[in-house]
């Protein structure tokens, strides 16, 4: 079951006069109970003692744990399907 794209969202950049400049807007697909589900999964001790050992964060800074939940999303992962292998092969 893969979650449809939704619709985009523009917002105006600029007025000026009758010119205006659009911007589409991000719109995230990671629904609220999945970030709840990913923060349990980071208390994992395996994904733990793993973060840990990555102190100069080479394998895991901020940007790629955004794209496991983002890849977790959009593979159209149920919340109960969030576990450490996913993570990993993520």
């Amino acid at each position: 079951l893969l979650i449809p794209d939704p619709e985009p969202v523009w917002v105006v950049e600029y007025l000026c006069g009758l010119k205006m400049k659009l911007k589409r807007q991000c719109v995230s697909l990671v629904l609220p109970e999945h970030h709840e589900v990913f923060t349990k999964l980071l208390e994992d001790s395996v994904v733990k003692r793993f973060l840990a050992w990555d102190k100069d964060l080479k394998v895991s800074d901020k940007y790629l744990l955004a794209m496991v939940i983002a890849y977790f999303s959009r593979a159209g992962l149920f919340a109960w399907q969030y576990r450490r292998i996913h993570f990993f092969l993520a």
